[in-house]
């Protein structure tokens, strides 16, 4: 039986002079010649007193395990898993075991992994400063150039509006059209900006976690941006909202940003239905803003959430295509997601999720 375990296998007497070995062990180690001898009477001195020491604190405390480094008969070195333990054969007869493993080669693996781990994890420093040097660059440069941009499109604006109001009579109608069209677009190039600057400003913001009643925000928000038309066209249902810990500044534009939405392309139905609720799934809370709008197609829904990315003309709906990028962006920073469903002419859905505990 000994013979068939796949570790080698040693047994001693209790004056530590080896007396079995399984046929692994003899592969291995020349046992014939260290048979019936003590470690001192075939070891040298260094080697004799560590093994004593090993045998003498199995016998005594029963066992005892270690690692160790040996040459076999053939020169090959072998890093070693010993243990060794107390046998008690009878009242007045005791043995000392032995299974040793040879671990070379999980030892030789473990290294490598351990190398690995560290030039991985020196790659992954190294990687993250990088992409914190180019985002922080990126951000900085998309501030500076959103803010500089301000001042020519102002007056852009300004001399168009002027041209407008004090030389209109040496203008044709055909030019009076031109300079309205160069001031809508420079606001609408503005408020571009302004969107830019606020999604800068998500990036680099610092989460200011609270208790967030979103239940009392939604309706305050309605209020806010729903003008007395609006309140008496639409309807709105609001089911029960769970609290959770966020930022309230950032978790407010999100809600806005959504209900505006649902606002906006649910305006020219003659029945228009917004419900907003929430759900607990999984240790998070997922919270949607559905209308009966415009709707989208379904198959571009992976678009939504990108910057510049609209699936309707800005003629029929106004927008600078950065709302819902701002949404995503401010829901990923609290270790959540967002999604969207929808159909043309049916409605649409939007989802985002927050963490339960935050």
């Amino acid at each position: 039986m000994l013979n068939y375990i796949p570790a080698m296998i040693l047994i001693k007497d209790a004056e530590l002079r080896p007396i079995y070995a399984n046929e692994k062990f003899c592969h291995y180690f020349p046992f014939e010649e260290w048979k019936n001898r003590r470690p001192e009477e075939t070891f040298p001195p260094e080697i004799a007193s560590v093994m004593i020491a090993k045998d003498t604190e199995a016998l005594e405390k029963g066992y005892c395990s270690y690692e160790e480094t040996w040459k076999d008969k053939y020169g090959v070195e072998h890093v070693l898993f010993t243990q060794k333990f107390r046998i008690e054969v009878a009242e007045d007869e005791i043995l000392l075991g032995g299974i040793i493993q040879d671990i070379t080669e999980k030892v030789k693996a473990e290294k490598e992994l351990e190398k690995y781990r560290k030039e991985l994890e020196k790659l992954v420093e190294e990687r993250t400063i990088q992409l914190e040097n180019t985002i922080r660059e990126l951000e900085a440069f998309t501030y500076s150039v959103s803010h500089d941009l301000k001042a020519p499109l102002r007056a852009i604006n300004g001399f168009a509006k002027i041209l407008l109001n004090e030389y209109a009579e040496n203008l044709d109608n055909e030019g009076k059209h031109y300079c309205r069209i160069i001031a809508e677009n420079a606001l609408e190039m503005g408020h571009l900006i302004e969107d830019l600057l606020r999604l800068s400003r998500v990036g680099r913001a610092e989460l200011q976690k609270e208790e967030v009643n979103n239940e009392t925000l939604v309706k305050s928000i309605l209020n806010e941006i729903m003008n007395e038309e609006q309140k008496s066209k639409y309807q709105v249902k609001i089911h029960k909202l769970s609290k959770v810990r966020g930022d309230y500044i950032l978790l407010k534009q999100v809600w806005i940003n959504l209900i505006s939405n649902a606002l906006k392309f649910s305006a020219n139905v003659s029945d228009p239905v917004i419900e907003i609720g929430c759900a607990k799934k999984e240790g998070t809370c997922e919270f949607y803003v559905k209308d009966n709008g415009v709707g989208f197609d379904n198959r571009f829904k992976g678009n939504l959430f990108k910057v510049f990315q609209r699936l309707h003309n800005k003629r029929e709906f106004e927008g600078t295509g950065v709302g819902l990028a701002i949404v995503k962006q401010i829901v990923s920073k609290h270790g959540g997601n967002v999604k969207a469903e929808g159909k043309l002419g049916k409605g649409a859905k939007f989802y985002f999720s927050l963490p339960l505990e935050g």
